[in-house]
């Protein structure tokens, strides 16, 4: 596990790897993203128990939840810049027109 410092109090956060027998590609599974939806975190973990290395080719890495202070402060966005995180990824690169 590793951790998120909030105030005086640091979140540890489940990471697994399932490392499969053959080499291959590797794949993010994360849940909590929002941390007042539940649904995600579940999902990611019954993924992560579901997976059989032995017939997995590549990685998988899983982190469960995303957003630990809004998860465990039960909201939404991140609780110490009150962030909505889904919105902080940019996949594309914004056109200049």
């Amino acid at each position: 596990p590793t951790g998120v410092k909030e105030g005086n109090y640091i979140h540890k956060l489940p990471v697994a790897i399932a490392q499969g027998k053959e080499e291959g590609q590797t794949a993010f599974v994360f849940g909590g993203i929002h941390g007042d939806e539940i649904n995600g975190v579940e999902l990611a973990e019954k993924t992560l128990f579901s997976i059989n290395p032995k017939q997995l080719r590549g990685a998988i890495i899983f982190l469960p939840v995303l957003n630990p202070t809004g998860f465990f402060n039960r909201q939404r966005n991140v609780s110490f810049d009150n962030k909505d995180l889904n919105r902080s990824f940019e996949f594309f690169p914004k056109s200049e027109s």
